[in-house]
């Protein structure tokens, strides 16, 4: 489908013009493929969270992230809520809606990181830090 967008004037010239549009690609029955995919994000996350659950025990301090696993599915979990309510209601707001996606990808992607692997890099660095009065 072809939305044609409002006209806004981009130049000074009088003899250029610009006609913003947007294609959107459509279904008949996109509330269908749109509850598939959100089932099978859905399952993904909760299988992430079971994992992190099942592996809480674990002995080898190295291995045992299932705290900061689990706090980064709940990272991931409110801020999917938010993008979809947002990308839902400015439907035909392709600059507004691509804004609010790319944060939010960069905000979860950058948190989960820092989650799971700074604990790492600070254990480590501690551990291979010469004490003090080693020279």
């Amino acid at each position: 489908m072809l939305q044609q967008l409002s006209f806004q004037e981009y130049s000074s010239s009088k003899d250029t013009q610009y006609k913003p549009y947007y294609i959107d690609c459509t279904s008949n029955h996109p509330s269908v493929w749109l509850s598939v995919i959100y089932a099978y994000k859905g399952l993904m996350l909760a299988f992430g969270a079971l994992m992190a659950w099942e592996t809480r025990n674990v002995t080898f301090a190295a291995l045992n992230d299932s705290r900061h696993i689990g706090i980064s599915v709940y990272n991931v979990v409110f801020p999917c809520a938010l993008g979809m309510t947002v990308v839902n209601v400015v439907d035909y707001h392709p600059d507004v809606t691509f804004a609010v996606l790319s944060v939010l990808v960069v905000f979860c992607t950058t948190i989960t990181l820092c989650l799971v692997f700074f604990p790492k890099v600070i254990t480590n660095s501690f551990l291979n830090s010469p004490l003090p009065g080693d020279g």
